[in-house]
């Protein structure tokens, strides 16, 4: 449940009563609330969350808050950033991320910095580069990271006003906590959009 209003032309705020994600395993809901500026030239968000997280009979709180920025220095152009921490957030941030490790908080900070460029009406060309750090090893089957790495380069392609095509180059890469080891990972991703 959500109730948004403005403040002003450029301010708008939010606030909601939400479902846990399944990665929190909590029937609690979350409590989020966020305030967006938007000049058209300038943009800037701060937003929080307040909720419970649960492992087994281990229940911990859930908190975090996101602020960003961004600005369109010329037409068509955006560049934007990122930047999250809070407690257990890992199911928001990453479907393998834990919220809770050994019966404690997994404490999670993330930054992204993006770069848009709208070409002409019809495409829209992207790049990206996060990097995520929790305090405590995330497990996934046999290893378990705490920093994340990842870009992402990506068009999007306006086929019509209802169908749009896109695709994207990943690049990540990731520690192994115990062993001190790197992994990385390529992908190419294709999609098609439709609405009706």
């Amino acid at each position: 449940m959500r109730y948004t209003n403005t403040l002003s032309p450029d301010t708008t705020f939010a606030v909601a009563i939400e479902e846990n994600v399944g990665g929190s395993d909590s029937n609690d809901p979350v409590l989020t609330g966020s305030i967006e500026y938007n000049s058209g030239t300038y943009l800037a968000r701060a937003s929080a969350l307040y909720g419970k997280a649960q492992s087994g009979a281990v229940e911990v709180d859930q908190t975090g808050y996101t602020l960003s920025a961004g600005i369109r220095p010329w037409q068509g152009g955006l560049f934007q950033v990122n930047y999250v921490d809070g407690e257990a957030l890992g199911p928001y941030l990453i479907p393998a991320g834990d919220a809770i490790v050994n019966g404690q908080a997994n404490d999670v900070d993330r930054f992204t910095v993006e770069f848009r460029q709208e070409l002409s009406p019809k495409w829209n060309v992207g790049i990206a580069y996060g990097q995520e750090n929790y305090d405590l090893p995330t497990s996934t089957g046999t290893l378990s990271f705490t920093e994340v790495e990842t870009i992402h380069v990506n068009a999007f392609y306006k086929a019509t006003d209802n169908l749009t095509l896109s695709a994207e180059y990943f690049y990540g890469e990731r520690n192994d906590a115990p062993t001190g080891r790197t992994f990385d990972s390529n992908r190419i991703q294709l999609a098609a959009q439709l609405n009706f």
